[in-house]
């Protein structure tokens, strides 16, 4: 079996009884090398008027947006303002959901090499499922995680770079089987 390395990133989410979560299955490399492209059109990019309205987005565009003081590559979910004026949209390389004001999002219509980067790279991170978890069982169980269970694996997966065999595909996913924090 083929062994890499996995950065877990965040606990995403349950089917069934089996812990499904989005990781990075070539270590830091593409991400650092990515940051290190966005960090060359940073001054582009603040200095680059944000559209001037929803319509000029569409959910399938790559973009930039400000989350934090930093710049990650997104789309927006749903190219319509909130009642907030907040748009939603989702750091693709991380998975995580935001809403943020539209004067935080820019379009990468620049010229260059890493805008192209930017823009045609697919997303960093892959839908996993962790082969070694097996959820609740039973007719009292209510087949759902208890804190405790929650609790743990918040603890030791979540955020944490660990080791993890490949295996096979399950319901579309790529099966992991843990092997041990690095």
């Amino acid at each position: 079996m083929d062994r890499r390395l996995f950065e877990k990133k965040s606990l995403f989410g349950f089917f069934c009884r089996i812990l499904y979560f989005w990781g990075v299955k070539h270590g830091q490399s593409l991400s650092v090398l990515m940051e290190k492209y966005i960090s060359k059109i940073q001054n582009e990019l603040e200095t680059k008027s944000p559209p001037s309205n929803v319509n000029e987005l569409d959910n399938e565009q790559i973009c930039c947006v400000l989350i934090n003081k930093e710049w990650h590559r997104a789309r927006v979910t749903e190219p319509k303002l909130s009642p907030l004026e907040t748009l939603h949209v989702l750091c693709i390389d991380n998975r995580k959901s935001y809403s943020i004001p539209l004067p935080l999002v820019r379009t990468v219509n620049l010229t260059g090499v890493e805008a192209d980067h930017i823009r045609q790279w697919p997303h960093l991170v892959t839908k996993f499922i962790l082969a070694d978890i097996v959820g609740p069982r039973g007719p009292d169980s209510g087949r759902k995680w208890n804190k405790t269970a929650m609790f743990f694996l918040k603890k030791y997966l979540e955020n944490h770079t660990w080791k993890g065999e490949l295996l096979g595909i399950h319901a579309g996913y790529q099966g992991v089987g843990e092997t041990g924090a690095i």
